[in-house]
């Protein structure tokens, strides 16, 4: 399962550099199991997205979030 959170990682990465929409999580089906991301990294993919959705510069995101 470590294996699994390491690609994941890699593929929010890739999502970053190619300012593509990260997808959000899903419901679970039998079989699966969830691979969990830390907090700090799910609040930048929700940033990210959140960037991406309105167009926002990380500039405009900064102000509007208070994050320097």
């Amino acid at each position: 399962m470590e294996m699994a959170e390491d690609v994941l990682i890699s593929c929010v990465e890739i999502y970053f550099a190619e300012n593509k929409f990260f997808p959000m999580p899903r419901t679970v089906k039998k079989g699966e199991e969830l691979v969990f991301l830390s907090d700090s990294l799910y609040a930048e993919v929700l940033l990210h997205n959140r960037m991406l959705r309105n167009a926002m510069s990380k500039t405009e995101a900064e102000q509007t979030t208070s994050i320097k």
